[in-house]
């Protein structure tokens, strides 16, 4: 999506300074920003962070990250408290804190 949006596959809105509108939420931006830099990221807290996340990788088509969000949610939020490297060999680290 975003390759599209540059690339003059995809229309953009642009504002009088010209700024190019993303019409999304900021929320997870700065998580999609670093999967794209780096091929990593840590998923956020608890399912409903990484269900969000999972929609902003969806709607960016984002494949990588998407099949890290599914991961990420087929694990506890207490088993994420350490490293997992899933099949597509990409790092994941969880700020879950482990309770016993």
């Amino acid at each position: 999506m975003l390759k599209a949006m540059f690339s003059g596959g995809k229309e953009v809105f642009i504002d009088r300074e010209g700024w190019i509108l993303i019409d999304r939420s900021g929320k997870h931006f700065g998580s999609i920003l670093t999967y794209l830099r780096e091929e990593a990221v840590t998923l956020p807290p608890g399912r409903q962070g990484v269900l969000e996340l999972l929609a902003e990788a969806k709607y960016y088509l984002i494949q990588g990250l998407v099949e890290l969000c599914q991961g990420g949610l087929q694990v506890s939020d207490t088993e994420r408290d350490v490293c997992h490297e899933w099949p597509t060999g990409t790092l994941i680290e969880s700020r879950a804190l482990h309770r016993e």
